[in-house]
């Protein structure tokens, strides 16, 4: 084996979601679902567990899901011609097309922030992408830090943030006025 350090250029593509009905709802079923990983996991706040078997039972998840994956397919195909000018014609052959238009939410959790909680530096490899999605976040809000860059994203709401899966990333602690919401999830 080889380790070769590289210097890569990470985008995060964002997209901005009007859909007030989904985001009270997802609000309210973070609200009513709770803690349900007693801060064991990489974030040490309210944080429930997977939704996506409940998608067909609860509304707004599906439709999250669904604006994902379809933002999933375009950002991938962007991806695929940053990589690579040769990837063009690539991309019209099958199976790499199947592969870039496959894209899909397979892990979907909400997570609610009061004052000086954090998620804990963490990245979600395997995963082709991870995303965050922002839902009326309090004046000051912490944003996405990215780890190895040192560099916070900023967040407002409806923002939905898409990286690749392998970059670190993490919430430092601020002093928050109310919750900060966010639903997270990766996307194969």
């Amino acid at each position: 084996m080889h380790t070769v350090e590289t210097k890569l250029t990470e985008r995060i593509y964002t997209l901005d979601i009007d859909n007030e009905d989904m985001n009270t709802r997802l609000v309210e079923r973070i609200d009513s679902t709770g803690d349900e990983n007693n801060f064991l996991s990489n974030v040490k706040a309210l944080a429930t567990n997977n939704f996506l078997s409940k998608e067909l039972e609860y509304p707004e998840i599906k439709t999250l899901c669904e604006i994902i994956s379809k933002f999933a397919v375009e950002c991938s195909e962007k991806e695929n011609m940053y990589q690579s000018p040769n990837h063009y014609r690539r991309s019209q052959m099958y199976p790499y097309n199947a592969f870039i238009k496959s894209a899909r939410v397979v892990s979907i959790w909400g997570n609610r922030y009061e004052k000086e909680q954090i998620t804990i530096p963490h990245n979600h490899w395997p995963a082709r992408w991870a995303f965050t999605y922002y839902i009326d976040p309090p004046e000051n809000a912490q944003g996405l830090w990215i780890t190895d860059g040192e560099v916070e994203i900023p967040i407002k709401h409806g923002r939905l943030l898409l990286f690749r899966g392998h970059v670190m990333h993490e919430t430092k602690p601020v002093q928050l006025k109310g919750y900060r919401y966010c639903v997270a999830g990766i996307v194969v």
